[in-house]
């Protein structure tokens, strides 16, 4: 048996996401999640990078749906949310010891600078 295409524009949907309607959420992933894997994939060859930023993509689209103004197409903007996604993945990060020395380092020069 066929499963029943939702018949919503993909506006509707995001309204419905918005409104905390799961079944919304996921129709535009089914709409979506193919070109978008895709579309990151020309970015990244990291097959397991790109499958991971499309799953917080559209757990972005869940609880960012209510930013969406409506202005241009839901696909443009759920482009936005995955290339953002993808490439905060992609930045290359400090590690929490290296963070909190280089903080660390900074706050006692500070201190030292406004001493008289």
């Amino acid at each position: 048996m066929a499963s029943r295409r939702d018949l919503r524009t993909d506006g509707e949907l995001l309204a419905a996401v918005r409104d905390r309607d799961r079944g919304a959420l996921n129709e535009l992933y089914r709409r979506h999640e193919s070109w978008l894997s895709v579309r990151l994939a020309y970015r990244c060859n990291d097959r397991g990078a790109v499958e991971e930023a499309v799953q917080d993509t559209f757990v972005k689209v869940w609880n960012l749906a209510g930013r969406y103004d409506g202005s241009g197409e839901v696909a443009a903007w759920i482009w936005g949310v995955g290339i953002r996604t993808l490439l905060h993945r992609m930045r290359p990060r400090k590690s929490l010891l290296d963070r909190l020395s280089s903080h660390t380092r900074r706050s006692t020069s500070r201190r030292r600078r406004t001493r008289c």
